[in-house]
Formats: structure tokens, sequence, C-alpha cells
């Protein structure tokens, strides 16, 4: 994996007919979630040029995307994420979604609150699809980072009390 500007990923690898003009579309719509600068918590893009050639198994491989983590006083973050993965070739799923972490019983790492996703097959719909996920998740991340928002919404715990542990308790 390697972490860059969105500018910096191949895009005509992941889609090899998009032309000029579509290429500048998705840059325009990744700079609606880069601008005015990047968010808090977020470094780049996240790049997988060694996912692109690889066989599916079964598997969705993501090819790229960003995630962006909104942390509290708390210490219960609320991720925001957007990913390109790779479906049958040549098409592609665009997702997004949001996160929290799991406080439960049994731990299950996160729990996702919402997600999208669109599958596109060629460069229009693939610039099309982009730019709607694009528009949602700057929608989404202009709104609530609060993650006891998400959690009352889909009925689960609160995080333990923060104060009876080290901030070395959670793996």
């Amino acid at each position: 994996m390697e972490v860059r500007p969105f500018d910096r990923i191949d895009l005509a690898a992941v889609m090899p007919d998009l032309s000029d003009d579509q290429i500048n579309r998705l840059r325009r719509a990744a700079a609606r979630i880069d601008q005015p600068q990047p968010p808090v918590g977020r470094s780049g893009w996240n790049w997988f040029p060694d996912k692109l050639d690889r066989d599916q198994d079964g598997h969705r491989w993501v090819l790229f995307g960003t995630t962006i983590v909104y942390d509290t006083p708390e210490r219960d973050p609320v991720d925001f994420d957007l990913s390109v993965m790779r479906e049958e070739r040549p098409r592609v799923r665009v997702e997004v979604s949001i996160a929290v972490d799991c406080w439960c019983d049994h731990e299950h790492s996160t729990h996702e609150i919402r997600a999208q996703s669109w599958l596109a097959g060629h460069a229009e719909s693939f610039t099309e699809t982009f730019e709607s996920a694009a528009e949602v998740l700057a929608s989404w991340t202009s709104g609530r980072h609060t993650a006891s928002v998400y959690r009352a919404a889909a009925c689960l715990p609160p995080p333990p009390d923060r104060r009876h542990f080290s901030s070395h308790d959670r793996s």
C-alpha cells in the first residue's frame, strides 16, 4: 500500500478506457473531499497497485480509497470511508461507509452504520459513480462526527467508561 495525493493514483490502470475529461472529473470529485484542506485524521489516498491484476478468488480487492477518522475526547472515533474495489473485470465497486469501533462483549472490530455502493463497468459509469460517492462522503463529513449519535441509531452499546482504562488497554 502506498499513501499519496489523489492525482498520483494511476486511474488508467483501474479503468483503462478513461478519457482525459473523465480523469479531470474524477479529480474534481476527489477534491470535494480534500478541500479546503485534507480533514484532520486523514493522510491521503491509499493506493494498492499490487491488487490491480490479482484474481478475485471470491474477494473484493480494494484498489484505492481514503478513510477520514474523526476522534472524540471520549476516544470513540467515527470512520468515513470511500473505497474502489475490483469486481469481475472490468467492473469495479465504489463504496462509501460510516463505521464506529465495536464495544460489544464479543469483539467485532468495527460496526458499519451506513453504506452505499455502486457498480461500474466502463469509464463513464465509473466516473459518475465516483462523483456520486464523493458527493455522499462530502455530505456525511460535513455533518455530525459524534459516534454516540451513530451508535444510538444502530442500537449499539456505548464505549466503556474510558476513565478506568489507560490508553494501552484497547488494541
